[in-house]
């Protein structure tokens, strides 16, 4: 009896097993990482659009705490799907985007600074963080936008 055929199948399946555990791993680093927007207009237009502020995240290549911050905090599965469903996400360089840094007052790294679609500063968080801490600042910046969604949506309101 010829075995090549059946050696051939387990080759294959083997290789379709290998294949899909790769997926499912990549598929789960996805999920447990930002979603970054290309650029700080593209987050602005897409707030706009969703009604979530602004999370922008300064970093520098030189910058090891900026590195910690993504790796330890912003990277971990329960704080990545938080960000993911409340903000929108820019992640800018220093040395790059030293305008934006500029304006926005940024004097050390790392910084995440989250803003409204209207430009209002909702949260300034200096340094490292560790996740839960990071998160309940995050959260305290989302009460601050509820709120000031709300005065705007009162102050819109036809009164009698």
């Amino acid at each position: 009896m010829d075995r090549r055929p059946l050696s051939i199948v387990c080759v294959a399946l083997c290789i379709c097993f290998a294949f899909t555990a790769q997926t499912t791993a990549a598929e789960k680093a996805a999920k447990s990482r930002v979603k970054w927007q290309a650029t700080l207009q593209a987050a602005h237009k897409q707030s706009v659009k969703t009604g979530k502020p602004i999370l922008l995240v300064f970093g520098a290549e030189w910058c090891h705490f900026c590195h910690k911050l993504e790796r330890e905090t912003l990277n971990q599965r329960e704080t990545a799907k938080f960000i993911n469903a409340n903000f929108v996400t820019v992640k800018l360089d220093l040395d790059k985007d030293e305008k934006v840094a500029k304006i926005l007052e940024v004097k050390s790294l790392p910084a995440s600074i989250v803003v409204n679609s209207d430009a209002e500063l909702l949260a300034n968080i200096v340094g490292y963080k560790k996740s839960a801490d990071y998160t309940k600042n995050l959260r305290q910046a989302l009460r601050i936008h509820q709120e000031l969604r709300q005065v705007a949506a009162e102050s819109a309101s036809p009164k009698n």
